[in-house]
């Protein structure tokens, strides 16, 4: 799948993803390639706060941002 050939993933040491723990992403879409860069969080709280440190963003690096669950079901979003 093309977009998974694009998506840059961070490492997360020994991924906790599936062993009953919650985990959140903050992911960022490139707005010039498409690709994707995700962060991993415990809590929502700071996967929030990532996402909400580029509110006032104008760089026009990114289409959008996304917060995630560990199931990738949306939570919230910012669009540019």
């Amino acid at each position: 799948n093309r977009q998974n050939q694009k998506r840059k993933k961070v490492f997360y040491p020994g991924s906790l993803a599936g062993r009953g723990v919650n985990m959140f992403i903050t992911r960022f879409i490139c707005h010039d390639d498409g690709h994707t860069e995700d962060y991993y969080y415990h809590t929502s709280k700071d996967a929030m706060n990532h996402m909400n440190l580029f509110a006032d963003d104008d760089s026009a690096l990114y289409d959008r941002i996304e917060v995630l669950d560990d199931a990738e079901m949306l939570i919230a979003s910012i669009s540019f």
